[in-house]
């Protein structure tokens, strides 16, 4: 029994050390050649993930009901600091060149979170979307400001 065993282990191992063989014949210096970074696809921006100093999370949306859009825009930071968030909802006729139509307001808070949200009644024929730039102070120091956009809503 103790020879039966001897042999199939001397087998696996030759045949572990033949695979590994033909592995190292496999590989050679140009396999750890430099990627080729265009013919690498681009990062869509919901892959991408900034990194900023005292904001955690950015939230901007909108949405519609018939010629009525809604505007939500929410930002979580260090409770540390204070935030500003200014909200704009902007328009366009081709959904790449915008303007800003209206002013949703201004929110300031100390406490780790600022949001806004507001509706208003558009015009037909027009792309929408909703721009949020929150700025977070030290004090009176600029800590970081960051502008973020919602997707857009085509009003029909």
């Amino acid at each position: 029994m103790k020879k039966i065993i001897s042999t199939l282990c001397a087998l696996m191992l030759a045949g572990s050390t033949l695979s590994l063989t033909a592995a190292a014949e496999d590989f050679s210096p140009e396999s750890l050649s430099e990627p080729n970074f265009e013919q690498m696809a681009p990062l869509s921006d919901s892959e991408i993930t900034p990194y900023y100093l005292a904001i955690h999370s950015i939230f901007v949306n909108i949405s519609n009901s018939g010629r009525t859009v809604y505007a939500s825009a929410d930002c979580n930071f260090l409770s540390r600091y204070t935030a500003k968030m200014t909200v704009n909802l902007q328009k366009s006729s081709n959904g790449s060149s915008w303007l800003k139509t209206l002013g949703f307001g201004t929110a300031s808070s100390s406490d780790g979170e600022v949001s806004l949200n507001d509706s208003a009644t558009v015009s037909s024929g027009y792309y929408y979307r909703v721009q949020a730039t929150i700025t977070v102070y030290d004090g009176n120091t600029v800590i970081e400001s960051v502008t973020k956009y919602s997707s857009s809503v085509y009003i029909g």
